[in-house]
């Protein structure tokens, strides 16, 4: 579920804690009279009343005689559960906090220009008494209706609206996009003859992380097999070596030594020893703790390093190098090993463990401004050069953004999937009630202590789940033991986590704390990969120079943003840097990937444990989103760079170069087919223009009748300022059409019809289909409703059916149809939110264009009507408004009928189409469908303040009263 700042919302369901929420004997009845009064959600743009903010008052002059130290450290020990409720007296500390900001809140509200100084005092206060890094806000788990958020924006004088709602206005491509599949992959032609030397034969994996070199080398070997495994390479194999990988000895990190021995194969200290690798990087980081020693010159790391090669055979042998962090290290070898090509992935922030860098006191961010620092960063910029062997690609949407900020150099994002989990690491615990929880540093914090005592407290009251720590499971837990449990719950001690790939890869649900809560805890465990300053620039990149960071060799969009802020901060400031910590956790990946749960408060956590649908959510997690983003971009990056590579360390011979695939458009052909594919197609076409010319001399050749209009960004952006589109979504016979007919009527709507003046190729075409708008475009997905292929599809579904076992069936859902009428709903893909990487302006000018085409666009309301708008409405909400500075014109109408009526007449009418489908198959879809548009509607559409740009339509209403249908005024 998308993160909310109005879980609280939910705790009406569940038990509250009588000290969170100040009920019960020990509190005077003041505050729960001041609870009564308060808002149900309180912002600083609520409108409070006089009195309210007067009773506010009250209470703070009666709470001005406590012991403010004592009794905050006393509720801090109520919350880890070493005090009593008895033990606080009176002493409302939530209470305390909403009271001081009901009065800042009014003061802001009073005041004509800026924040008054007395309303930043008390919201400064309120922040205090929270205690140090807000140890003790637990106000989600709480009824009282403040969020803190709201206070440190108004303390920083920033906008909380926009701090919410930052996701929508950042680029799309700061997610993982699907540029193709392994299927795909798969049916390509092997090259002839057999590339015999196409692959390297002899790797050698250099690192720190365990997983992240078994997350490189593992996409190398798959890709290796699938893009030449038919031209000679299969079966073949090649030979990997491990060097690096120090195994800890501190005492808590035995699980560090327990991977490396299970995964790599290294498992006695004798191998440490004989590793120079593994030396250095032990040298310049505290292993146990992934932190780095004191600073050193990059001249000592040449040194250190001068004889490895010599030491190390396989090194020397070695025909690619898999380098992955810390960076240093890759560019070390790569001075030491020119000749050798090297497959680099930024895994980690490159500054980790780098020469030059030092702590600073009072601060999060290591200083790496020195000159040590920005020779390394030189190097570092200089092995990424395109003369050079190395390859390199990113593991992060945040460590592309790092690289090109620090070495001005844009890697593509390669993504990653765990494809060196073994196959019994399949989530298989749906029944378990057993939750396990992630180690984490956050749980070994004063917060972590609260957090455990509250999970402790609300389970005895709420829930039947047990929850295990994985940091006191006093054994290593294999991938196929944590398989079996229930859920995982991860915090975000970094914007990328080896342990949230993995959990993710067994399509294990996970549940990661909301956003709001997120921004605080990084200020207890700071974000790792936004604590280096430094550039190869020194003092930063310039923008004007050098252009965005995500800048590709295709020409860039206009509205494309450049950073807002640079890539590191200090999380130690009070309040926490609100807006810097929820712009750069937008880089994080546990915002990019379908299906991961959010949770704000400990009742939300409990109940959504218990009552959300686990297999769904695991068969979300499933889909082909994750695979075909990151499994095909890892393997498609890595396979041509080693061709790229292999070719270079050749000397460019084309004899030798691997045939690595090119896009050309939404299939790939190889590049040796392409000439005569393409020279077959211009003879055919030759020859039937000749059969034609004979046959009829006279012919005349005619263009196609035109898609759409052609208009320029402008004047589409003029248009979506000047108009409302009015688009009506609900299932099919459920009254669509005549309620498209209704509106139409009305002399400021301009539904969808054949315009005078256009090609009347297109009349019949558009009278044929209804008017639907979905079938006169080519962006939005028609889920099957064109039909194309839909008969050969049912077809084979059907005889699946017979002849194959039903949990057969199930495993696999192509045997299951579910695209187009009376089944659209039920897949879980067959759904566009707001997040969809289809968000670009391209795609807004292209839409419009299109239904351009067929609207009278002298009038103020552009109607179009598709049954599938149903699963799309924030999509199509978030894309009309996408690079303007007015809200969306976007507007929605939903039409609702009674299932059975609408179930009974798809039956009816639906011919073969739907012949295989039940009444009880079609009221699935129905239901489907209208939780889909009600999760929409909370979502996106009420969490963001757009609920009058819906409006619920009930057809049996509409028979009774039309005019019902020409409403518009307020849509």
């Amino acid at each position: 579920m998308p993160w909310a700042s109005h879980g609280w919302l939910l705790i009406a369901r569940c038990a509250a804690l009588d000290f969170l929420d100040c009920s019960g004997d020990s509190f005077s009845p003041a505050w729960e009279q001041f609870r009564a009064e308060l808002p149900d959600v309180l912002t600083p743009d609520t409108l409070l009343s006089d009195g309210l903010a007067s009773q506010a008052a009250d209470l703070l002059d009666a709470a001005e005689e406590l012991n403010w130290a004592e009794a905050v450290s006393a509720f801090s020990g109520r919350l880890r559960g070493e005090l009593a409720t008895e033990d606080l007296g009176d002493f409302c500390l939530y209470g305390l906090v909403t009271a001081y900001a009901v009065v800042a809140y009014h003061m802001a509200r009073t005041a004509e220009d800026q924040l008054p100084g007395s309303a930043k005092n008390f919201l400064a206060r309120a922040l205090m008494i929270l205690a140090k890094k807000q140890v003790n806000d637990f106000l989600e788990s709480s009824s009282w209706p403040i969020r803190s958020l709201d206070l440190v924006a108004l303390l920083e004088l920033e906008d909380f609206a926009k701090v919410r709602s930052l996701r929508l206005h950042l680029p799309c491509w700061l997610r993982l996009d699907c540029m193709d599949t392994l299927p795909e992959a798969r049916s390509l032609d092997p090259p002839l003859p057999p590339l015999a030397a196409a692959w390297p034969r002899r790797v050698v994996a250099v690192g720190l992380h365990t997983t992240s070199t078994l997350e490189v080398v593992t996409a190398l070997r798959d890709a290796v097999t699938e893009s030449w495994g038919r031209g000679g390479a299969a079966g073949a194999g090649f030979d990997i070596q491990y060097a690096g990988h120090p195994c800890p000895s501190h005492s808590g990190s035995e699980h560090h030594c327990a991977m490396r021995c299970e995964l790599l194969g290294l498992c006695s200290d004798a191998e440490n020893a004989a590793d120079p690798l593994a030396e250095f990087v032990a040298g310049a980081v505290d292993v146990a703790k992934f932190e780095e020693r004191e600073s050193y010159a990059m001249d000592e790391a040449r040194a250190a390093l001068r004889w490895a090669p010599r030491r190390l055979e396989p090194l020397r042998q070695a025909e690619l190098i898999v380098c992955t962090f810390p960076t240093v290290l890759c560019v070390l070898l790569h001075e030491l090993l020119p000749e050798t090509a090297q497959l680099y992935v930024a895994i980690a922030n490159p500054l980790f463990a780098a020469p030059g860098c030092t702590k600073q006191e009072d601060s999060t961010v290591r200083d790496c401004e020195a000159a040590e620092a920005q020779e390394f960063l030189l190097a570092f910029r200089s092995m990424l050069a395109k003369d050079k062997l190395v390859r390199g690609v990113a593991a992060y949407t945040v460590t592309a953004a790092l690289v090109a900020y620090q070495a001005g150099v844009v890697l593509p994002l390669a993504g990653k999937a765990g494809r060196y989990l073994p196959q019994q690491a399949s989530w298989k615990g749906p029944e378990s009630r057993e939750v396990l929880i992630a180690r984490s540093r956050f749980l070994e914090t004063a917060f972590g202590a609260a957090f455990r005592n509250l999970l402790t407290e609300f389970q005895e009251s709420e829930s039947s789940l047990s929850f295990v720590f994985q940091q006191e499971a006093g054994t290593y837990l294999s991938y196929e033991k944590l398989s079996e449990f229930r859920c995982a719950i991860i915090f975000a001690q970094d914007l990328g986590l080896h342990k949230f790939t993995e959990h993710y890869a067994m399509a294990m649900p996970l549940w990661v704390p909301s956003r709001e809560l997120a921004y605080r805890l990084q200020s207890f465990v700071p974000w790792g990969m936004v604590s280096y300053s430094g550039s190869w620039r020194h003092q930063g990149p310039s923008q004007e120079e050098e252009g965005p960071w995500w800048e590709a060799p295709e020409p860039r969009e206009e509205s494309a943003p450049g950073f807002a802020f640079p890539p590191f901060f200090n999380a130690q400031t009070a309040p926490y840097p609100l807006a810097k910590a929820a712009y750069w956790y937008e880089f994080g990946e546990f915002v990019s990937y379908p299906g991961v749960q959010e949770f704000t408060s400990m009742p939300e956590l409990l109940l959504s444990l218990e009552t959300e649908q686990l297999l769904e959510i695991s068969a979300e997690m499933r889909s082909e989103a994750l695979p075909c983003a990151v499994v095909a971009q890892d393997a498609g990056s890595v396979c041509c760079g080693w061709g790229r590579l292999r070719s270079r360390s050749l000397g460019g011979k084309a004899r030798n170069r691997p045939n690595c695939v090119r896009r050309v458009g939404p299939h790939r052909i190889s590049e040796a087919m392409a000439p005569y594919i393409l020279g077959l197609v211009i003879f055919i076409a030759a020859s039937v223009v000749g059969m034609l010319l004979w046959w009829n001399p006279h012919i005349e050749f005619h263009k196609a009748p035109a898609t759409k209009r052609d208009m320029s960004k402008n004047e589409v952006h003029a248009h979506l300022r000047n108009h409302s589109i009015l688009h009506v979504g609900g299932l099919h016979h459920s009254g669509l059409t005549l309620t498209a007919e209704l509106l139409n009527r009305h002399p400021d709507v301009a539904g969808m019809r054949h315009q005078e003046g256009a090609d009347k190729r297109k009349a019949h075409w558009v009278s044929d289909i209804a008017n639907d708008g979905v079938w006169l475009q080519t962006v939005i997905p028609s889920f099957g409703l064109d039909h194309k292929q839909f008969f050969l599809w049912k077809f084979l579904s059907k005889f699946a059916r017979r002849i194959l076992p039903e949990e057969t069936v199930d495993r696999h859902p192509w045997m299951k149809l579910r695209s187009g009428l009376g089944r659209f709903a039920l897949h879980q893909g067959h759904h566009l939110d707001d997040t969809s990487p289809m968000i670009v302006s391209r795609a807004q000018i292209h839409l419009f264009s299109e239904w351009a085409l067929f609207w009278d666009l002298s009038k103020k309301v552009l109607l179009e009507k598709s049954p599938s708008n149903v699963v799309l409405s924030p999509f199509l909400h978030r894309l009309w408004g996408l690079d303007l500075d007015s809200p969306s014109c976007g507007r929605f109408i939903f039409q609702q009928r009674h299932p059975l009526a609408v179930a009974m007449s798809t039956k009816r009418r639906g011919g073969p189409v739907v012949d295989d489908l039940s009444i009880a198959d079609l009221v699935e879809n129905w239901v489907c469908a209208e939780e889909r548009r009600a999760k929409d509607a909370k979502a996106y559409f009420e969490y963001y303040g757009f609920s009058q740009a819906i409006y619920l339509l009930q057809f049996e209403d509409l028979l009774r009263e039309p005019q019902k249908a020409r409403a518009v005024d307020h849509l």
